[in-house]
């Protein structure tokens, strides 16, 4: 059976211990239904109808409870295949956090990032996204953030596999101005 850990010698041991939960029902990513995650790492369900967003949302879980992390300005949610696992990080708390549906708990652990080429050191608080490919079932989990570069900015991309150590991939070059990286979208096509 696959799994998406790395063999426990390999990797990072989580901090803590996860709180011993029940089994919890999958993340679903149906017509209508999508996830918001507050900054305290609430992840709310949501539902919408044509334009109209349904304003009542359900606590599906939160990233914070259990490992004492309630104000870590949390970012880059990306919910993984079949919504069995979901990803975040804690720009406060220097942390990466995973979500399992089949025990419904988390792990946390220490995000230590990679320095990059020429040994330059990308801070945490840079990040802003995350993601995993939602059709692969062991899916990395995806995540960067801007650095500017003399006039230009490069978006530094990061993954980490399972609760294992973050690997850097590289960059893509981005936009030119500030105000331009919110509208930027890259024109990249990843092989799987």
């Amino acid at each position: 059976m696959p799994t998406d850990t790395l063999p426990a010698s390999a990797a990072p041991q989580p901090e803590g211990r996860a709180l011993p939960r029940a089994a919890a029902a999958p993340l679903r990513c149906d017509a209508g239904q999508f996830y918001a995650q507050s900054d305290s790492g609430r992840v709310y369900a949501l539902s919408s109808s044509g334009s109209t967003i349904n304003a009542s949302a359900t606590l599906a879980f939160d990233f914070a409870q259990g490992n004492g992390d309630s104000s870590s300005s949390f970012n880059g949610l990306a919910i993984g295949a079949g919504g069995q696992v979901a990803y975040a990080y804690g720009r406060g708390s220097s942390k990466l956090y995973r979500w399992d549906a089949a025990t419904g708990s988390v792990a946390a652990w220490g995000l230590t990032l990679p320095r990059l080429p020429g040994n330059v050191e990308f801070p945490i608080s840079s990040l802003i996204a995350g993601g995993m490919n939602p059709s692969i079932t062991n899916s990395p989990y995806y995540f960067g953030g801007w650095r500017k570069v003399g006039s230009q900015y490069r978006f530094e991309l990061f993954s980490v596999v399972g609760t294992g150590s973050v690997t850097y991939l590289g960059w893509v070059q981005g936009p030119t101005s500030n105000s331009d990286r919110g509208q930027w979208r890259p024109r990249l096509q990843f092989r799987w």
